[in-house]
């Protein structure tokens, strides 16, 4: 009987050793997963900010294929109703002020300067503007420049493989075929990216740009009349 509790005697301190282990091993699990997240988010937030604008990236040469895929620029999301409008018809003068003017903004017509030598990049949101606008044009003037067949064939691939790479999955009501558009000219309420950040940000660069290259001109014009003055000794 003795040797019976003895027995039991020196197998109870092994349970609450076992239990220990199991916490602790929950406890550091528990941390590392933690750990885990916490590097996952903050990876994630590194990424949007970057691609928003609102961290600083590496530095690019921009010279060759180093320069950023994306323009920096923090834009907000924002909504649009889309909807008929009076406004952009097909023909006319109207038309043609109108319709440029969604990527003819101001003077940098859709185009940013970046880098040391500011090399110029068009802007995508410009481009893709550009592109619809020449497709209208197209359809009015075929003598125009921007309605030779080989312009018009790249804005309809251009936005053929835009319209895919936005994969926009948004319901819209089955009756775009039959529905009276005069009568019922309010549509579905989007959210977008703020696209007045984009044309905000190309103005600013192009009003940055201009002192740069007007200094550079002088440069190169006081240059070349010293090197004129040399050629007429």
């Amino acid at each position: 009987m003795s040797h019976t509790v003895v027995r039991a005697y020196f197998r109870q301190p092994e349970r609450p050793r076992s239990r220990v282990c199991v916490f602790y091993f929950f406890v550091v699990s528990l941390c590392l997963l933690l750990a885990l997240n916490i590097i996952l988010l903050v990876l994630l937030w590194s990424r949007n900010a970057e691609i928003s604008g609102s961290l600083p990236t590496r530095q690019y040469s921009y010279m060759g294929e180093d320069y950023p895929t994306w323009y920096g620029i923090s834009a907000g999301e924002v909504e649009m109703t889309f909807e008929e409008s009076v406004h952009y018809p097909l023909e006319g003068h109207v038309a043609e002020v109108q319709w440029d003017s969604l990527w003819r903004v101001d003077s940098h017509k859709g185009y940013i300067r970046l880098g040391p030598d500011r090399r110029v990049f068009a802007v995508a949101m410009f481009h893709e503007l550009h592109c619809v606008g020449s497709l209208r044009r197209a359809l009015t003037n075929p003598s125009h420049p921007d309605s030779a067949s080989h312009h018009v064939h790249h804005c309809f691939n251009y936005l053929r493989q835009f319209f895919l790479c936005s994969a926009d999955s948004t319901l819209e009501p089955y009756d775009f075929m039959t529905r009276d558009y005069t009568a019922e000219r309010v549509g579905i309420t989007r959210k977008c990216r703020d696209w007045s950040a984009i044309l905000e940000a190309a103005q600013q660069n192009f009003i940055d740009w201009r002192p740069w290259f007007i200094r550079n001109l002088t440069s190169t014009l006081q240059g070349n009349s010293g090197e004129l003055r040399i050629a007429a000794r």
